[in-house]
């Protein structure tokens, strides 16, 4: 079975959809500053929260896009 192009997967990606993943992206980097670490690791720890939720979120609209084209 083929899979679906990618490309057809970004296109669906719109304006809307990518500013809720940046909103909660954002608020996944507030959690990293309440954690109880050295403030020095505060920015990587504020990178890595927004990158994982990044991630899962995109993940999660591919695996439903997925869904709806098998």
């Amino acid at each position: 079975m083929a899979m679906p192009d990618f490309q057809d997967f970004m296109a669906t990606l719109d304006g809307e959809t990518i500013s809720s993943i940046m909103k909660d992206a954002n608020n996944a980097m507030k959690l990293a500053e309440m954690q109880d670490i050295n403030r020095e690791s505060i920015p990587g720890a504020q990178l890595l929260s927004a990158s994982f939720q990044i991630a899962l979120e995109l993940l999660a609209i591919y695996h439903k896009w997925l869904e709806k084209q098998l």
